[in-house]
């Protein structure tokens, strides 16, 4: 699985070659919510260590 670094990374390389102004919004989209779904996995990672130790 990729992490948020990674495909963070992966997006900003593409957009280094990218001049279109369409795409490289789309791409800001892009890694905004990888932020926030990676926010969230670690929020359920959290929660079910949290229940293996109760």
């Amino acid at each position: 699985m990729i992490d948020r670094t990674e495909a963070m990374s992966q997006l900003w390389e593409y957009s280094r070659g990218n001049t279109d102004n369409q795409n490289l919004g789309f791409i800001d989209l892009c890694l905004d919510y990888i932020v926030i779904l990676q926010d969230c996995i670690d929020e359920l990672e959290l929660r079910a260590k949290m229940k293996e130790t109760t």
